[in-house]
């Protein structure tokens, strides 16, 4: 279970990986938007491999009150929407025994060089989860755990998906929030990561 205590850092790094079409880089964005909307600093980083070996993808994001201008030398979080090739961020995804992995157990297990970097791992059915919610996609799921995660108030996620969906349909709107908030009430689930250290300024700034 999920228990955040007292623990913060100066910033929070997370990772959000999966193959082509995953819609990873989606969620890395909207997660970007809901910091700005909660009055977080953020940049992202996007790396990708080419579609002939699968297309890859990896949102990198760092997060803090104050401006952060590059990223950490260490992730706190790495989530994969599936596992496809992921194993080739290795260098760019820096793990460690404080670190979390979170990956759907029917997209196979995480990339051993991940597992040996000693990072704590918990699996979450992201696939199964949509299916649950016809209409939604496993990048919202993703989306909301990450949220949930560090800290993100759930306001923000909604305000910043209704924002974003609004030209998609009321039913397409509703099934995604739904999976944002199905993700974020599963991080109280999972092994837990610090938050971000409280700041007297309640200035916004992120940058992509």
């Amino acid at each position: 279970m999920s228990k955040h205590k007292d623990k913060t850092k100066e910033s929070i790094s997370i990772a959000i990986t999966g193959s082509g079409g995953a819609g990873v880089m989606t969620a890395g964005n909207l997660l970007l938007e809901v910091a700005a909307q909660a009055g977080w600093y953020g940049l992202m980083v996007r790396s990708s491999g080419p579609q002939i070996r699968g297309g890859e993808a990896a949102a990198l994001l760092r997060f803090s009150q104050a401006p952060v201008e590059c990223l950490d030398d260490r992730f706190d979080v790495l989530i994969g929407i599936d596992w496809q090739n992921i194993h080739r961020f290795a260098d760019e995804i820096p793990l460690d025994a404080a670190s979390v992995m979170l990956g759907d157990p029917d997209q196979g297990e995480p990339p051993e060089v991940f597992v040996q970097r000693g990072a704590r791992y918990a699996s979450l059915p992201f696939k199964q989860m949509a299916k649950a919610l016809p209409g939604s996609w496993p990048n919202m799921i993703a989306l909301g755990l990450a949220a949930g995660l560090i800290g993100l108030p759930a306001d923000s996620v909604k305000a910043v998906l209704q924002k974003s969906l609004k030209k998609g349909g009321g039913e397409k709107m509703a099934a995604n929030l739904a999976a944002a908030d199905a993700g974020y009430a599963a991080a109280a689930t999972v092994p837990a990561v610090p938050r971000l250290a409280p700041s007297a300024s309640k200035k916004s700034h992120a940058a992509r």
